[in-house]
């Protein structure tokens, strides 16, 4: 007798648990926009319910741009949600997918520019289910293609406004997609995907004065991001408070090999043909109070110019890979902070027409050519580099808003013409001191350089008509003054400068 009880409790608390878990359809369409709401944008809507479905539609986001410049207006499709018996909302959307687009700017009171156009977008094998609860929502979609096509662009303004054409198409295929939204004191946003092929197929004409087609093909695409929202509005003009009260962003991106054309007209007359191919692309951005981050790099990359205006004869260059690292920070503060600049691009190759345009005898040796930087340093920021209204008065100051603290050359590098440079340092900088340098902060430190095959260099310019033997003296005069002899045909040398402000080569005072 006991055992029906039993059971009947076990149900019941079954039951309630359900219930506590399920999500409704309007915590999701508030977790999907509570937090725009807070930052300034105006989201309307209508909500029908019958049962189980929640229909939103009439949704409208508008958002008023800075000093009454202008306005910016988004309608979206219906969206239907289905509550599902496991607590779960399937979200799908409702009759003509068209998103419609409105721009209107003032720069001043005797000007108005306006835009609008109409995206029509196509959702095949779409499917997008929401699960959760109300302040911590994840999505899950599907879609087997995605396509978006600009139709209806209207430009008014402008002059000759009425000659702009543009054509734009975007398709997707294979996208997965896991997002979850966290609302409370913050928002935060977290989302990672990947997509098979992508297809972009862009053009813009100026009457029949001038037209560009672009189409482009990516094998696929992995991505995962963050972003974290903090309470309260922010101000646009001021997104360095918004860091220190923790907005920050961070995404990473990844794609496979790729292809595009591109090809420019003017009165039906081709001016050019360029195709390019790229390899492996990866990419990261970093934003936070502690700064902007930019890294990524590319591989195998290869150009291809059959037909360009005023050129006899096909153009071709590759690259074997191109590496950046970008880091500065924004916000004011009494510590120094560390910034850096990386940048490098390996094995450049072109085909025998080009080089034969500055080296028709072949004088020159065509290994490829390779550059790379690598600066690191620190920095003193002064006043807030985001707060716009403050940086204006700094700028009209005449005012810098930082100061360069510490220089450090991780490398300096160049290859190719059958000669190689290199180099290396650090420097301290005070900026008690600007007048030994001229404005500068007087530097403290040492670099050094070495160069190998500059001689044959210096005679093979000579050799192909683009140095004179008088320019080419000089300059091996130069070098003697600065560089000492380190093997056959390799130079090294050394600066310093000491705490005096006096500047060193290899032993010997020039200042």
């Amino acid at each position: 007798m006991r055992l029906l009880p039993r059971l009947l409790t076990g149900t019941a608390l079954a039951l309630i648990g359900t219930q506590t878990l399920a999500l409704t359809a309007e915590e999701v369409w508030a977790n999907q926009t509570g937090y725009l709401i807070s930052y300034g944008v105006n989201v309307s809507q209508t909500q029908t319910r019958d049962g189980a479905v929640l229909t939103i539609s009439d949704i409208s986001y508008d958002i008023s741009l800075p000093f009454g410049v202008g306005s910016i207006s988004v309608k979206t499709a219906p969206q239907i949600m289905t509550e599902n018996a496991d607590g779960t909302v399937s979200i799908s959307f409702a009759g003509d997918n068209t998103i419609a687009v409105a721009a209107t700017v003032r720069p001043d009171d005797m000007t108005e520019f306006y835009a609008a156009a109409n995206i029509d977008l196509t959702l095949t094998g779409y499917s997008a289910v929401a699960s959760g609860t109300a302040n911590d929502v994840t999505y899950v979609t599907h879609a087997d293609l995605i396509e978006m096509t600009l139709t209806d662009l209207t430009l008014s303004g402008a002059p000759e406004a009425e000659l702009v054409e543009v054509q734009a198409y975007l398709s997707v295929a294979d996208r997965d997609t896991t997002s979850q939204i966290t609302t409370g004191a913050a928002t935060t946003l977290n989302s990672t995907s990947t997509s098979g092929q992508t297809i972009t197929d862009y053009s813009f004409a100026f009457g029949e004065d001038f037209m560009s087609k672009t189409v482009s093909q990516q094998s696929g695409t992995e991505f995962s991001g963050s972003l974290t929202l903090p309470g309260g509005p922010i101000n646009l003009m001021n997104i360095s408070q918004a860091l220190r009260v923790g907005l920050a962003l961070e995404f990473t991106a990844n794609t496979t090999a790729g292809q595009s054309q591109a090809v420019t007209m003017s009165f039906g007359e081709m001016l050019s043909n360029q195709i390019s191919t790229i390899g492996a692309v990866a990419s990261t951005l970093r934003f936070d109070a502690s700064g902007l981050g930019i890294s990524g790099s590319a591989a195998d990359i290869a150009i291809d110019v059959p037909v360009m205006a005023g050129v006899p004869f096909p153009m071709n260059a590759a690259l074997g890979a191109v590496d950046y690292d970008f880091a500065f920070p924004v916000n004011a503060s009494d510590q120094p902070a560390p910034v850096r600049y990386a940048f490098s691009m390996t094995d450049v190759t072109m085909n025998d027409d080009i080089w034969a345009m500055f080296d028709a005898g072949a004088a020159l040796p065509r290994d490829p050519i390779s550059i790379r930087a690598d600066i690191a340093g620190t920095v003193v920021i002064r006043n807030d580099l985001l707060d716009i209204e403050g940086m204006s008065q700094i700028i009209d100051a005449g005012g810098m808003p930082f100061d360069p603290r510490s220089v450090t050359i991780n490398e300096l590098s160049a290859s190719g013409l059958g000669a190689t440079a290199t180099g290396s340092g650090e420097f301290t900088l005070d900026m008690s001191d600007l007048i030994t340098f001229d404005g500068f902060p007087r530097p403290t430190g040492q670099a050094t350089a070495t160069i190998t095959g500059v001689n044959g260099l210096l005679d093979n310019l000579i050799s192909a008509g683009l140095l004179t033997t008088e320019d080419a003296m000089t300059g091996r005069l130069m070098m003697g003054m600065f560089a000492r002899v380190a093997g056959d045909d390799q130079l090294t040398s050394t600066f310093q400068i000491n705490d005096q402000g006096h500047v060193i080569a290899n032993g010997q005072r020039i200042q």
